[in-house]
């Protein structure tokens, strides 16, 4: 892409725009459907549902083989440079389904489904389209085609959603997911080949497979790590509560990964190639950095505590009764995501310095210590599992901020100063929520689950702006003066 830079930032931003819109406008849609198609649906129906999907995904990315990003990467590529790629991950995928409907029983037993397997086989054959789709919507991000893919998005998402809805409510059961993919699939098929930017053909040029390869098979890895540190915990859930205990596990997730996702594609989109442009001044970048986390721990943390210490509320107003004990899921995950959001900046700065060896050593140690905790340690309950696995995370916490300061030349002691006063505050804010709520619920037992919530939510703001006012006093001055101006 050339041109002037006037014009490529013009690009670039209405690109970022359509990026983001894509982004956040499909979290969202998929968190409200969750939240309706919960009050149709029972935690088991959700269970296995989730369990079907959980056995699959390696499916998809191992046959896509990251040729997506390889797609991005690569500074020249021709037409035909892309036909050999498409062949062999259609092929790979074409073998892998074709595995899937040949085991489909075992795999059906392996992940506790009894009698799914033709659920399986069911949402095995949209990996036959998902896979080739994968090359063309790599065309139109190349070509910063970011407008087409975000409407694609919506529009696929809320028919998908629109679907399973209908479904759910005729009585469908865990069919409703089944019709909500391959609609919002079709959709996406027929939205992006109907203006491909690019066609397949049978001319097959191996020039450019070797580059793709070495690129895309490390980034199969880590996703391959990421896959085993991250779904651990919900393999163990299935084995040892069932698919009861793993449907309530998969929504009370969807808080953490909801803001978590929302907060990665927002920074994501911005962080490395602002912090690349100055990763050589390594003060300049450390001051940015210090500026960061101090940021993301008075803002961002404290509302993931807040949304925390208001689960009890929250869920039950969302969920109903039927969902009994999602609250204590949502909480523990909420509270460690209290603590991965201003984590989460530790990557960005130490790639941006050229260090992704680091952000996978990191990666790596959270991983194997919250699967050896989920393992050894264990529990019989799902809030017992979870908490387990959010205790280990919270343990390997202190690794990625200690290999972040020596890299940055910054004092250990600096970072904690930094981040104790704000972890003091959201703690205060927790813990008057805890202590108050039994005294509104006692006083005014008949005011009504949401307006206890709204009440407690009040109870957190000002505990929160009290400690402010305590412990930070620069900072409360500042946060007056900006309100005073608005």
């Amino acid at each position: 892409m050339t041109g002037e830079p006037g014009s490529l930032r013009k690009i670039v931003g209405r690109g970022v725009f359509w990026s983001v819109l894509q982004n956040w406008g499909g979290k969202f849609l998929t968190f409200a459907l969750s939240i309706l198609l919960a009050r149709l649906l029972s935690p088991e129906e959700f269970g296995v549902a989730s369990a079907a999907w959980l056995a699959l995904l390696l499916v998809p990315l191992i046959a896509e083989m990251g040729f997506g990003d390889a797609i991005l990467q690569r500074r020249e590529l021709g037409n035909a440079d892309l036909n050999l790629p498409f062949w062999l991950a259609t092929a790979v995928a074409m073998i892998l389904v074709a595995a899937v409907v040949a085991w489909r029983d075992p795999i059906a037993a392996w992940a506790g489904l009894g009698a799914g397997s033709g659920y399986l086989v069911a949402i095995a054959g949209t990996i036959l389209l998902s896979v080739p789709n994968a090359f063309q919507e790599a065309m139109y991000k190349r070509n910063m085609k970011f407008r087409a893919l975000a409407l694609r998005g919506l529009v696929s998402n809320v028919c998908g959603g629109l679907v399973a809805l209908a479904a759910a409510a005729a009585g469908f059961g865990i069919w409703s997911f089944v019709l909500q993919a391959w609609v919002a699939l079709a959709i996406n098929v027929v939205w992006i080949w109907a203006r491909p930017q690019w066609w397949p053909g049978l001319v097959c040029e191996g020039r450019a497979l070797g580059g793709m390869l070495r690129f895309g098979l490390p980034v199969v890895a880590q996703r391959l790590v990421d896959f085993c540190g991250t779904r651990t915990l919900d393999f163990v859930i299935i084995a040892k509560v069932g698919l009861t205990g793993y449907g309530l596990y998969v929504v009370g997730s969807r808080f953490y990964l909801t803001m978590m996702q929302l907060l990665q594609g927002a920074f994501r989109d911005v962080s490395l190639t602002v912090l690349s442009t100055i990763a050589h001044d390594r003060r300049r970048i450390a001051d940015i950095y210090t500026e960061t986390i101090a940021l993301s721990a008075l803002t961002m943390s404290p509302f993931f505590v807040l949304v925390a210490a208001l689960s009890p509320e929250i869920c039950a107003v969302l969920f109903g009764q039927a969902w009994e004990g999602v609250d204590r899921i949502a909480q523990l995950l909420l509270l460690m995501g209290a603590i991965h959001c201003v984590q989460y900046m530790n990557g960005a700065f130490l790639a941006a310095r050229g260090k992704p060896e680091l952000v996978l050593i990191t990666g790596l140690t959270k991983s194997l210590l919250q699967i050896a905790a989920v393992l050894l340690l264990g529990g019989e309950t799902v809030a017992g599992l979870t908490g387990v696995f959010v205790l280990a995370a919270i343990c390997a916490t202190p690794l990625s901020f200690l290999v972040t300061a020596r890299e940055l030349g910054l004092p250990v002691v600096t970072v904690a100063g930094i981040l104790l006063r704000p972890a003091l505050m959201s703690a205060g804010g927790f813990l008057a929520v805890w202590l108050v709520r039994p005294l509104i619920t006692g006083l005014i037992p008949d005011f009504g689950t949401f307006w206890h919530g709204a009440l407690l939510g009040l109870v957190f703001a000002l505990a929160h702006l009290a400690l402010l006012a305590l412990l930070d006093r620069r900072r409360a001055a500042m946060l007056i003066a900006l309100l005073r101006r608005r």
